[in-house]
């Protein structure tokens, strides 16, 4: 069963719970039961994968290879004071629950920048802290 086939309905016969014998009405399957483990399976794994996981695999920050004048533009990044003003307030309103749909969005998408912001910048670090070769 591939994806495509997860939400198809099905007209195969199958047993009725209550009556413990075939029936063969249609039924609407989500998922066919071998299916359902690996669904399990996946969705555990993705709902533990962040963002900031895939960003760190694409950007390895470990790896120290920006050359040292592009390492030390990146660690000048920063929010301007208005966007930290405005990150504060969505924060605030958050943490008394009185955000609302949109700020909890505008926030979320504040908090994925300021991640890749980090990743990026733990990179030029790194990149700053290794030895150079002269030539």
């Amino acid at each position: 069963m591939n994806l495509l086939s997860l939400s198809r309905s099905t007209a195969d016969t199958h047993t009725n719970p209550k009556k413990g014998r075939a029936c063969g009405r249609k039924r609407n399957l989500w998922f066919a039961q071998a299916d359902w483990a690996w669904y399990s399976a996946a969705m555990s794994q993705a709902s533990t994968i962040t963002e900031v996981d895939i960003m760190s695999d694409v950007i390895a920050p470990e790896r120290g290879d920006l050359p040292a004048d592009v390492a030390a533009s990146i660690l000048g990044w920063k929010f301007t004071d208005r966007a930290t003003a405005r990150m504060t307030e969505l924060a605030d309103r958050n943490n008394r629950g009185s955000i609302t749909p949109p700020e909890r969005e505008e926030l979320d998408k504040y908090l994925r920048v300021g991640s890749f912001i980090n990743v990026v910048q733990a990179k030029a670090r790194v990149s700053l802290r290794r030895p150079r070769t002269t030539d």
